[in-house]
């Protein structure tokens, strides 16, 4: 059985990963959500790691920024 932090320490890196990839990509989070097709709201949601934001945001943001979520 997994440890009962480890959700969220993954939930975290991912939020991580997506921030400084957007940053790497030079864009602002209002352009990443209007790409996402998402609001600003669930891109801030998803980069600092709170709040419940939908598997399909996630993937969406995920995409725009070229990174791909795998499942080990």
């Amino acid at each position: 059985m997994a440890e009962a932090g480890a959700g969220v320490s993954d939930a975290l890196s991912v939020a991580a990963g997506i921030r400084s990839a957007r940053k790497d990509a030079g864009i602002t989070q209002e352009d990443l959500a209007h790409l996402a097709g998402t609001s600003v709201r669930t891109v801030r949601t998803i980069e600092t790691g709170t709040g419940n934001p939908s598997l399909q945001a996630v993937i969406a943001v995920s995409n725009v920024l070229g990174l791909h979520l795998t499942v080990q």
